[in-house]
């Protein structure tokens, strides 16, 4: 384990912050090395406090992606996403001045999440680690397939149990000789990563398979979401352009109860969507769970998850939304779009890329009572990458952006109800994503 300290004096000049200020961290790629900052702006007018402050920078971490803050509200954690030198990165931004365990990983990290003072880490070989974030260690690996002779496949999502026992990770992809199957869920008990259930998704769209030597065939599960308070458990499937729903207690048990796939495409149809990326969030007390196609089509659907239907949709043009915000008190939800898009190739998805220029925002106001969500799209005249509600504001939001004549970087505020810019700054690099607090 490695520990990075950065000059006290970069951190001595930080400005004493009003309670209107609100603090945003970030990671991103300065063109040389992985990075965390920070900076803040005026929850009140929306403009920014002044430059970012770089809190991270480690040129062995040129592979530093998503970051995520643990549950102390200090310490950000993130991957470094490179078969060279694999590692975690925690960073404790109380410290003065901020410092960072550089954790060594056996095999490149993909995915995480986090429960407590550990991180769940699914890497490239199929193995799953469980790492001391105070320690600075990995406690404990494993690789499901191996303890009950299951055909390995990677993980390509992970949830923790509320309690911390138990943890669940997807395995999406089959092998080009469909001898290792993926479609399926693996229960693993907590800290001892011991296969507790290995679930397959039921296989019911056979139509939809490309042809045998493919890895594409079956649901492709990826995205694992939980609602405990409607006893739900969410597993989004590319493949079949559909979120599978069970009843949660029964599945933590290690079985089906109440399975279902609810369609994601705008029309309707099984195949037709790509869901990509969903959040959950209660508007007027109903529990419901946003989905972003990223396909052809596009499209934002709304699952309510106490009936398990679609209560409404959103065209708002092809590709998938980057993780936005829900704005309660104004009943409004911002985003922007990630440029993502899956397509049926020849023999197997493929993935295209293209950035956009809008924010946008929908109107929750109507969900529940009319299944079209009207959805306003402010073009910005630069591309758009990320973006996130100015924290404790429902008026302002902020993107990281690049502008067209001379693709240079900044960090742009914005209003919500005008999409007109109210302030910027110079970005220190291409952001990957953005924590409020």
């Amino acid at each position: 384990m490695k520990r990075i300290l950065l000059p006290a004096v970069l951190f001595s000049l930080l400005p004493a912050f009003s309670v209107a200020k609100a603090e945003v961290l970030f990671s991103y790629f300065d063109g040389e090395a992985g990075c965390m900052g920070r900076f803040s702006l005026d929850a009140d007018t929306g403009r920014f406090a002044g430059p970012s402050e770089q809190l991270f920078r480690e040129k062995s971490s040129i592979r530093l992606e998503r970051v995520r803050l643990a549950e102390d509200g200090r310490t950000l954690v993130g991957l470094n996403e490179d078969d060279d030198n694999p590692h975690v990165i925690a960073l404790d931004t109380a410290a003065q001045p901020p410092s960072a365990r550089i954790i060594p990983t056996p095999d490149r990290p993909r995915y995480f999440t986090l429960h407590g003072d550990h991180a769940l880490v699914a890497g490239h070989e199929g193995q799953i680690h469980w790492i001391s974030l105070s320690k600075g260690a990995v406690e404990t690996s494993a690789d499901p397939s191996q303890e009950k002779k299951i055909p390995s496949v990677r993980p390509e999502g992970l949830l923790i149990k509320k309690d911390g026992t138990l943890a669940a990770a997807t395995c999406m992809q089959d092998s080009p000789s469909s001898k290792a199957l993926g479609g399926r869920v693996a229960i693993l008990e907590l800290p001892s990563l011991k296969l507790k259930k290995d679930l397959f998704l039921p296989r019911e769209f056979n139509d939809l398979n490309f042809s045998k030597g493919s890895k594409d065939r079956g649901p492709l599960p990826h995205l694992l979401l939980a609602s405990p308070e409607t006893n739900t458990i969410a597993i989004f499937c590319r493949l079949y352009g559909a979120v599978a729903l069970a009843d949660l207690d029964a599945f933590w048990n290690g079985e089906w109860k109440n399975f279902k796939y609810v369609p994601t495409a705008l029309s309707g149809k099984i195949g037709e969507g790509r869901p990509e990326i969903g959040q959950i969030f209660e508007v007027d007390g109903v529990s419901y769970l946003f989905v972003s196609n990223s396909s052809e089509e596009g499209g934002l659907v709304f699952i309510d998850l106490k009936k398990r239907e679609v209560a409404g949709t959103s065209a708002y043009g092809a590709r998938g939304l980057n993780y936005g915000s829900y704005l309660p008190e104004s009943r409004k939800f911002a985003a922007v779009l990630t440029g993502v898009k899956w397509s049926r190739g020849e023999n197997e998805l493929v993935r295209k890329h293209d950035d956009g220029q809008d924010l946008l925002v929908f109107d929750l106001s109507v969900l529940g009572q009319n299944p079209e969500i009207p959805v306003t799209a402010f073009p910005l005249g630069a591309y758009v990458y990320n973006m996130l509600a100015v924290p404790g504001s429902e008026k302002y939001a902020f993107v990281a952006s690049r502008r067209l004549e001379d693709r240079g970087l900044e960090l742009r505020s914005l209003d919500i109800a005008t999409g007109q810019v109210v302030d910027s700054i110079s970005c220190p690099g291409v952001v990957r994503n953005f924590i409020g607090r």
